[in-house]
């Protein structure tokens, strides 16, 4: 089996560096594939992954991207065999799977939702949690790439499905950080100690791993001004959480629900975050 990867972002660098040998990798950014020259085909585009691996993953930045990769121009449906497996990492809409899935299949490529759940740092550590969408054969046949970076593979259902798991995962994560920025905010503000919050919410299970550890890591890097490395990643990180909210509000909208706290949050996570 020959892997492949597109997009070495944060990430997808990650993750490509769990996958066995053979491996070819690709990026926009040449330098993304620079680490990796001493053990994977550096490919001239992302079509030309298909052209040396038959178990793909994609990490890219968006829908677009997405599309671009597998079904633009110079896409995987052009240079892939018959029987590839392109498994979709990036969070998008549930109709960009579906629809880059029946255009791959056109070409005996078979597209598959794999969302997942960690950071960077998870994948290395072989923790990340994957939130599959397709039939059971591929999802299968994937395992080996699946299985590189995650410790918990949970099959939604069908295509598209495993990104709207990966959304409502997504609006916990981002309605709790508001609510652990502001809660700390507030006690603060009446010149209580924090770290008698962080007692009472780890006791009472409020305060879960994830957002203990950003907090004290935003707490170490309160001083810092605006343009330091800390505030800058605050700002990135509000500009994905508008994306993925506005993805879950989308969701919901398909299916006839308003998510209310979504959007709430969304109109006013860069201002919490950030300030």
């Amino acid at each position: 089996m020959r892997f492949g990867f597109i997009g070495l972002g944060d990430l997808g660098h990650a993750m490509a560096a769990m996958l066995p040998d053979p491996l070819c990798v690709y990026d926009v950014s040449a330098p993304a594939m620079e680490p990796f020259r001493n053990r994977a085909v550096l490919a001239t585009s992302a079509g030309d992954v298909g052209r040396h691996a038959d178990l793909i993953g994609l990490c890219v930045r968006n829908d677009q991207d997405v599309c671009d990769v597998i079904s633009g121009p110079d896409g995987l449906i052009h240079h892939a065999a018959s029987g590839t497996i392109v498994a979709i990492h990036s969070t998008v809409m549930p109709e960009t799977v579906t629809a880059q899935a029946a255009i791959a299949a056109q070409h005996g490529i078979m597209v598959f939702d794999a969302a997942v759940s960690g950071s960077a740092q998870d994948a290395l550590d072989k923790r990340q949690v994957c939130m599959v969408g397709g039939d059971e054969a591929t999802i299968s046949a994937a395992l080996p790439l699946l299985e590189a970076f995650s410790r918990q593979i949970v099959h939604a259902g069908s295509l598209g499905q495993g990104m709207v798991l990966k959304f409502a995962n997504n609006l916990t994560t981002y309605l709790q950080l508001a609510a652990t920025v502001e809660s700390y905010a507030l006690v603060e503000a009446a010149g209580i100690d924090p770290a008698l919050l962080t007692r009472v919410m780890t006791d009472n299970e409020n305060l879960n791993r994830m957002m203990k550890l950003y907090q004290q890591y935003r707490a170490a890097h309160a001083d810092e001004d605006g343009n330091s490395p800390f505030w800058i990643a605050q700002q990135a990180l509000a500009g994905l959480a508008e994306k993925d909210l506005h993805h879950a509000i989308e969701a919901g909208a398909r299916q006839g629900l308003t998510l209310r706290a979504a959007e709430a949050v969304r109109a006013n996570i860069r201002q919490i975050i950030t300030k």
